[in-house]
C-alpha cells in the first residue's frame, strides 16, 4: 500500500466527499498543532492510573519476562512512545532482573526523558513511524492512542505487523470513525470486515486492535491512503484527532 505524497484553533467538520488536493500529505500534517497537540499525553508509565497496564488492560512486564522464559530472550517496540517514560521504567525493571529484554520506542517529537545511567536495554528513536523502518523482529509491538495523530493510520498496521515474531503480539488504540472512504459511507464498517478478514481482532469499547500472529496476509488491504484531515475535532479520548482517508481498491 504505498502512500500518495502530496493555543488550539476551533475544529470543522469537512465532508465525506472532500476532493484530495484539499488532505495533507504526510509533511504538512506532520508540521499539524493537532500531531503536535501540547495536551496529548506524552508522560504514561508502565503501571497505575495513568499508564499502559490501564489503557491496554494487559501487564506488558509479565508478558515480555515470560516471551524471555521460554526463548531465552524477548523484544518490544512501542510506537508513539510519547517521553518514553514506561520504557524507561520498563528497562529499569530489566536492568535488575536476569532477563534478556530489548525495549525500543519511536515517536515523531524526540524529547525523552533521560534514560537512567547503565541502562543498555533500551533505544529511543525520533523518527515518523510512517517513514521509519527496522529489520529487527518483536515479541510486543503497542502504540497506546498513538494512531489518532498518524495519517496513513492502516499502512502503519500493514507495516508493525510485518515485525511481529510468528507468535509476537501487537496491540494499538484505533478508532474506527477517524478512518473515511472518500466519497463513500459506513467507512469503519467496511474497513473492520477488511481488517477482520486480515486477522486483527477489535474491542470497540477499548477501541483497541489486537493480533498475535506475524504476517497480515498474503494479501495487503485493499486500501490506498490519500491523505489527512487535521481538523477532524476530538475522538473518543476527547482530544482533537485525524482522519484518514482512503480509497478501496477491491
Amino acid at each position: 500500500m504505498t502512500p500518495t505524497l502530496g493555543g488550539m484553533r476551533p475544529m470543522q467538520k469537512r465532508p465525506l466527499d472532500l476532493q484530495t488536493a484539499a488532505l495533507l500529505n504526510f509533511a504538512e500534517l506532520e508540521r499539524s498543532e493537532t500531531v503536535a497537540n501540547a495536551c496529548m499525553n506524552r508522560e504514561r508509565n508502565l503501571r497505575g492510573p495513568n499508564s499502559y497496564q490501564r489503557d491496554l488492560k494487559f501487564d506488558v512486564m509479565e508478558y515480555l519476562t515470560s516471551a524471555a522464559r521460554r526463548n531465552g530472550e524477548a523484544s518490544w517496540l512501542d510506537i508513539c512512545c510519547g517521553a518514553g517514560r514506561a520504557l524507561i521504567e520498563a528497562a529499569a525493571e530489566i536492568h535488575k532482573s536476569k532477563y534478556r529484554i530489548k525495549l525500543t520506542g519511536v515517536d515523531l517529537i524526540p524529547i525523552f526523558l533521560s534514560i537512567p545511567e547503565g541502562i543498555q536495554s533500551l533505544r529511543l528513536i525520533g523518527a515518523s513511524i510512517e517513514g521509519w523502518d527496522t529489520q529487527e523482529r518483536y515479541d510486543l509491538i503497542t502504540c497506546v492512542h498513538g494512531l489518532h495523530y498518524v495519517g496513513d493510520k492502516l499502512g502503519v498496521l500493514q507495516r508493525s505487523s510485518a515485525w511481529l515474531k510468528d507468535d509476537g503480539r501487537l496491540m494499538m488504540h484505533l478508532d474506527y470513525r477517524n478512518l473515511k472512504l472518500a466519497g463513500g459511507r459506513h467507512s469503519g464498517i467496511q474497513v473492520g470486515k477488511d481488517l477482520r478478514k486480515a486477522g486483527f481482532l477489535y474491542s470497540s469499547t477499548r477501541r483497541l486492535l489486537t493480533r498475535r500472529e506475524k504476517k497480515i496476509s498474503d494479501r495487503s488491504l485493499p486500501y490506498r491512503y490519500l491523505g489527512a484531515d487535521d481538523k477532524a475535532g476530538p475522538n473518543f479520548t476527547g482530544q482533537p484527532a485525524v482522519d484518514s482517508f482512503y480509497e478501496r481498491t477491491a
